[in-house]
């Protein structure tokens, strides 16, 4: 049976916070998450510890990162 799934999490009440590939209903691939009024949080390739390579995006949208993270902090060129 294969694991690896895609999936829309979400929160208790409703509010859509993931959709993409999941292992085990935990975000793990190609995905995007989201903030709780809707916006993009982070996109890209997600394993077990978080976002490992996209783009993290602020509330308003705007992109804060893009690049590779590492053990969910950020490292290479920032736009």
């Amino acid at each position: 049976m294969n694991d690896n799934v895609w999936k829309k999490l979400y929160q208790d009440n409703s509010v859509l916070l993931y959709e993409g590939f999941t292992f085990h209903d935990k975000p793990c691939g190609s995905g995007t998450s989201f903030f709780a009024n809707g916006n993009k949080y982070q996109e890209g390739v997600f394993d077990v510890k978080g976002l490992v390579c996209g783009r993290e995006y602020y509330p308003n949208g705007r992109v804060r990162f893009e690049g590779l993270f590492r053990v969910n902090t950020g490292y290479g060129p920032d736009p």
